[in-house]
């Protein structure tokens, strides 16, 4: 995929956007610094996210990882979080991304299950 391409976005994330659009109106980057030059994540997340969740938070990365493994979840495909993630390959999404979960494999014994009766 080309580095430079569309992301689809839920309604919420878009409402969430459009109000930190009005309240910030950023000049050249989306999440930018007080000085206009592109905000490091790093620490944002040093700054704010981390004394507010403690000991609970894992890295930006676990988010990642587990929103692939709810979409493949909910769809039971790997189509969907390959195209979200942006991998050119869909052996990446299926060996770094999509993690096992008891819940997913119990769903899917009782899909055996339901078309072997």
């Amino acid at each position: 995929m080309d580095s430079a391409t569309d992301v689809p976005l839920t309604e919420m994330t878009k409402t969430l956007l459009a109000l930190y659009l009005q309240k910030t109106s950023p000049q050249k980057w989306l999440f930018e610094s007080e000085n206009a030059s592109p905000l490091i994540l790093n620490n944002l997340v040093n700054r704010v996210i981390k004394p507010v969740l403690g000991d609970s938070y894992k890295s930006l990365y676990c988010l990642r990882r587990g929103g692939a493994t709810a979409l493949v979840e909910m769809s039971g495909n790997l189509v969907g979080a390959q195209g979200l993630l942006r991998h050119k390959s869909m052996t990446t999404t299926a060996m770094f991304y999509k993690k096992s979960t008891p819940l997913e494999t119990i769903r899917q014994v009782k899909l055996l299950e339901a078309k072997t009766r």
